[in-house]
């Protein structure tokens, strides 16, 4: 008899309890740039060479350039070509910021890579 009304005080109790689905945490997205298709390469001396930037995001669904320029870019891409002369290389002594920023919608995330070219 016990026992029957253990378990009938049970089977109430579970029959009121409210499973909550679990959610993962929203992942945002993410932003990697680099030199020459090397990934990590975050800064890059010139010495007059040429050089090529690129960048890779996930679950993002906008990304833009904002440094040097301001200009939209596509989720993942490389750059043409940066030679001397180009907008985006370094004067000689000085150093150029290549900024990207990409968006989920909600958070944004901003990765750059640095060209310096000797004196």
């Amino acid at each position: 008899m016990r026992i029957s009304i253990l378990l009938v005080l049970l089977l109430a109790a579970c029959s009121r309890a409210v499973v909550e689905p679990t959610t993962a945490a929203s992942v945002g997205p993410s932003l990697e740039m680099a030199f020459n298709g090397q990934r990590g390469t975050k800064a890059l001396m010139t010495e007059g060479n040429a050089f090529t930037f690129g960048w890779v995001s996930a679950r993002a669904i906008a990304c833009e350039m904002v440094t040097p320029v301001h200009s939209g870019l596509t989720l993942s891409g490389q750059s043409d070509t940066v030679a001397p002369g180009h907008l985006f290389y370094p004067a000689k002594g000085k150093s150029v910021t290549l900024t990207v920023t990409c968006t989920d919608g909600v958070v944004v995330v901003r990765d750059s890579v640095l060209a310096y070219a000797k004196p």
